[in-house]
């Protein structure tokens, strides 16, 4: 009995010491599932019969009993867990090697046909540009010279025979001296109008009946004809200051400078400055001023600016203006040389002279208005002084030019 309760307890102890067989087959199943169930799918063949065959000894496992059988079971677990990893790793890298293999082969591929391609555009581009280049050879040997090469015969049309001779700086030279003598003269005019306005506006009422004195109003409005005053008289009809108005509010001596004035720009600039000088002309200014030139006139631009209809018909038309003006100054020298005559004879008759303060600051004022006339129309002392052959005046000089001009 005690040998049996030794025996027994001693088996206890090794019972108690040693682990269940079934706990650690079923752990050892477990850590199997969740090994496998980690691995990919993409195993093939192999790692599917390999799943199976465990399934089958995990069943065995379960269902034996014994201590022999609970050690093999055991052991047979790990077998199978070590072989399943085996296999499946070298299935994975088998499946690994073939997909690099064939994604190799795949670049590869197309690794080829671009330098097949590349290699026959090479070739093509080459042929290409070598037909490009004798085509570009070719037409560089067709095409005409460049601009930059000297043509003998590429010139603008030759100057006519009669302006090749013709002094264009000399004659541009005496119309804008005739041009500013005819401007200061008209000027002079523009003050002497002013002051026999205001003589008349004091003196009208009180000797309107005189003939002395209607003399010297008929000389003022001949004035009027040239120079208009800033405000009509207020005894005009009413035609009269519409015939004002055909010429423009200017007056007919401003509008005759100003033609005149656009003609010498277009003589010495051409087309380009008769337009920009026309540009600076406004309505009711004052008198225009001579244009200054960037280049030296020549008879090429007189020769062109002479040759268009436009210029034929401005050199016509400001004749025409310069005509009328030169009669207008004819018909003022006329009444001033009468007027004069006219107040001599008062001051000269007696008993003695009624009113001769008066009559003698006319006779001073008519003859203020006679010589800037007269140097306009015939010349004077001072253009003889200072060298300036202006003998016929400078309206004469200005309508000699203007037809010379005309006829070409």
């Amino acid at each position: 009995m005690p040998m049996d309760r030794k025996s027994d307890k001693k088996w206890k102890d090794l019972s108690a010491s040693s682990p269940p067989k079934t706990d650690s087959n079923q752990g050892a199943g477990l850590q199997l599932d969740a090994i496998l169930s980690t691995l990919d799918s993409k195993s093939g063949k192999e790692s599917a019969e390999v799943y199976a065959g465990r399934v089958r000894k995990k069943v065995k496992m379960e269902m034996g009993g014994g201590k022999g059988k609970g050690k093999g079971r055991q052991v047979s677990a790990l077998d199978l867990l070590s072989g399943a990893l085996d296999g499946l790793i070298s299935s994975a890298k088998q499946g690994r090697k073939n997909e690099r293999g064939g994604s190799k082969s795949a670049i590869q591929a197309p690794s080829i046909e671009k330098e097949k391609n590349k290699g026959n555009f090479d070739l093509e581009t080459s042929s290409a540009q070598s037909t490009v280049k004798g085509q570009s050879l070719d037409k560089a040997d067709s095409l005409p010279p460049t601009p930059t090469t000297v043509q003998p015969h590429a010139t603008t049309n030759p100057l006519p025979p009669h302006l090749e001779s013709v002094d264009v700086s000399r004659q541009l030279k005496a119309f804008k001296t005739a041009l500013r003598t005819l401007i200061t003269t008209l000027q002079t005019l523009v003050f002497e109008s002013a002051l026999a306005d205001r003589v008349w506006y004091k003196n009208a009422s009180q000797f309107k009946s005189a003939f002395w004195w209607t003399s010297f109003n008929s000389t003022r409005r001949g004035l009027h004809k040239l120079l208009p005053p800033p405000t009509l008289p207020t005894q005009l009809t009413p035609t009269q200051p519409h015939q004002h108005h055909s010429i423009s509010q200017r007056g007919l001596a401003k509008d005759t400078v100003r033609m005149l004035t656009i003609v010498y720009a277009g003589l010495g600039g051409g087309e380009e400055a008769l337009q920009s000088q026309q540009a600076k002309f406004e309505p009711e200014s004052g008198w225009a001023n001579l244009p200054k030139f960037d280049v030296k006139p020549s008879a090429t631009t007189l020769y062109s600016f002479l040759q268009s209809d436009t210029s034929q018909n401005l050199l016509s038309a400001t004749k025409a203006k310069l005509e009328l003006l030169r009669e207008s100054l004819e018909v003022l020298q006329k009444r001033t040389q009468t007027t004069g005559h006219v107040l001599v004879t008062h001051l000269n008759t007696p008993p003695a002279p009624t009113f001769a303060p008066l009559v003698t600051t006319l006779l001073v004022l008519v003859a203020s208005m006679s010589d800037p006339v007269r140097v306009a129309l015939e010349g004077g002392r001072d253009e003889a002084d200072r060298g300036q052959e202006m003998e016929v005046g400078s309206i004469g000089v200005l309508m000699d030019l203007l037809r010379e001009w005309t006829a070409k």
